[in-house]
């Protein structure tokens, strides 16, 4: 997804976050435990990392 600045990337990576949580039961959110969500721009190189 393209977005125009790391602010909208963050902000999009929060509600991709809130979604994954939402969409998964209990026992699915206990074996996301220790999984990070990357943020990358264009080029590969990481923005941001959410546990």
């Amino acid at each position: 997804m393209d977005l125009k600045d790391e602010p909208a990337a963050l902000a999009q990576a929060m509600v991709a976050a809130g979604e994954i949580m939402r969409s998964n039961s209990l026992a699915g959110r206990e074996a996301l435990v220790g999984t990070i969500l990357l943020v990358k721009d264009n080029a590969g190189a990481t923005l941001f990392r959410m546990p």
